[in-house]
């Protein structure tokens, strides 16, 4: 799990309040990911927690560990309750060690690729 940004261009809508995050969970069992938009950081924990609670409802995955980078949006005491009320085991990789998240951090790249691809074909500026 990890966030991307923020996005130098306005995001979405052009208003100083648009969208200028990506967060990326993957899970590393089936290799499944989910893709949300947030405003700010401090909304990773709204956004993760709607999603466990989700997959524990639908009953499709049962959550067992959750790994993230040391950010400060994944690093709090009230998503670590969260966590531990879930019974999920809540880990960060170590610092300056982005392979350690290595899944999340590779994805980041290809869907950027991807996104200034999109842009450039749409004759739109890179960055």
């Amino acid at each position: 799990m990890d966030t991307n940004g923020p996005m130098r261009t306005l995001g979405v809508y052009g208003t100083a309040g648009s969208i200028r995050y990506f967060l990326r969970i993957i899970d590393d069992q089936t290799l499944w990911r989910w893709t949300f938009v947030i405003r700010k950081k401090t909304e990773v924990q709204i956004k993760m927690k709607e999603l466990l609670l989700q997959l524990e409802r639908e009953g499709k995955f049962t959550i067992k560990r959750i790994l993230s980078d040391g950010g400060t949006e994944f690093v709090n005491a009230a998503l670590k309750a969260f966590c531990t009320d879930m019974g999920v085991t809540f880990q960060t990789s170590n610092p300056y060690t982005p392979e350690e998240n290595g899944a999340a951090e590779r994805d980041h790249q290809t869907k950027m690729g991807k996104v200034r691809c999109a842009l450039r074909d749409a004759n739109l500026p890179a960055k």
